[in-house]
């Protein structure tokens, strides 16, 4: 063979691992897109300056306040059960759960009682007043009482979904244990069983006389710990938070404002009037909530495993910062707020940094705890 034809081959071979490698490349970059990275020349527009300023703001304030971290790690742990199928969801992939309650017994169980209804728990332990201080979390508070967290929680259910603030106040049991809310069709004795506990210690803890219990009744259950969630499944890790139209995807495109091309890194959600609800796509804390510049009314939820959703150019937030949603929870409505050519919803999904295309987050499934 002539040196010229091996020199034709050579080349030949070259170009198609060329163009192989460049199929490739614009596979992965459907996915995952590192938009820093990107030419910054004459007609390439980062689309997300306000999201990226909100972004490095919120981690800034993470460093300089580590309390912030711990308590949306406590969220996500303590809210990690789905409340609920939402609509479009597999029913087959998910349950809603169901309570397991002993079987009512008449004799021990009051419907309601108005005189008692809603009564703090008795003086058989002691409940102490503590007014949280700045950079305190309820991890750090209940290592100061040598307490578990879940003993704090379920004595401050308000506190549950929420971030704790300077100025709280929580009632912080004396030692370890629940505070449990009697549901209708409870016993004492099936309390007792279910969290393996004896139903002398729950009386003594709580200054019962008798086994009689009604329903909403508090009652301290000394030593208990939350029953443990073993049900597993599997659903869609994020859900779309508007239905509609795509109007714009994932990627390169021409601006609507002067036609010079630029990266999109979310998609746009048209079809829908202002007002329209928009839904969180997932559990998580809101990071952001607030005006985003060009993206208009802007709220950003930070969700497990580093994944960030940003909802923009809506008319109208409901979410504040520092508060946990869950998926399907009503964040926010359609608006066209900022630079926008009408009413839409700008709509990004990241992990870690980088931009990813939100109809293939939409694939992405996460394995969820079952209320058992």
């Amino acid at each position: 063979m002539k040196w010229l034809d091996r020199i034709l081959i050579f080349t030949a071979g070259v170009s198609i691992l060329s163009i192989i490698y460049l199929f490739s490349a614009s596979q992965i970059s459907s996915n995952y897109v590192q938009v820093k990275n990107l030419p910054k020349d004459g007609d390439v527009v980062v689309y997300n300056e306000e999201v990226e300023a909100a972004l490095e703001k919120y981690f800034e304030s993470i460093q300089s306040d580590p309390s912030i971290e711990e308590e949306e790690k406590r969220l996500f742990e303590e809210n990690e059960t789905p409340d609920k199928i939402l609509p479009g969801e597999d029913s087959k992939m998910v349950s809603s759960g169901k309570e397991i309650t002993p079987e009512k017994n008449e004799s021990e169980v009051n419907e309601e009682s108005p005189s008692e209804s809603g009564k703090e728990i008795s003086s058989g332990f002691r409940l102490i007043r503590h007014t949280v201080q700045s950079g305190e979390s309820i991890w750090r508070i209940a290592r100061k009482y040598g307490v578990s967290i879940a003993t704090i929680t379920s004595a401050n259910p308000d506190k549950a979904r929420k971030m704790i603030q300077p100025g709280d106040a929580l009632d912080i049991p004396s030692k370890n244990g629940i505070v449990y809310p009697v549901k209708s069709g409870d016993t004492l004795g099936g309390i007792a069983k279910r969290y393996k506990i004896k139903s002398l210690e729950i009386k003594e803890a709580n200054g019962l006389t008798s086994n009689a219990i009604h329903k909403n009744q508090k009652l301290f259950l000394p030593g208990a710990k939350e029953i443990p969630r073993k049900k597993t499944s599997w659903r869609s890790l994020f859900v779309m938070p508007l239905n509609g139209r795509i109007t714009s995807g994932f990627g390169w495109r021409k601006s609507p404002f002067g036609g010079q091309r630029h990266f999109h890194t979310g998609i746009d959600i048209g079809g829908n009037p202002v007002g329209t609800r928009v839904r969180a796509a997932g559990d998580g804390v809101v990071v952001f909530s607030g005006w985003g510049g060009q993206f208009g009314n802007m709220l950003i939820l930070k969700h497990k495993n580093g994944y960030f959703s940003v909802y923009a150019h809506l008319s109208r937030i409901n979410a504040g910062k520092n508060k946990y949603v869950k998926r399907g929870a009503i964040i926010g409505n359609v608006g066209s707020s900022g630079l926008s050519t009408g009413p839409h919803l700008h709509f990004e999904i990241r992990q870690y940094g980088n931009h990813m295309n939100p109809l293939k987050a939409l694939k992405l499934k996460e394995k969820v705890y079952i209320k058992g």
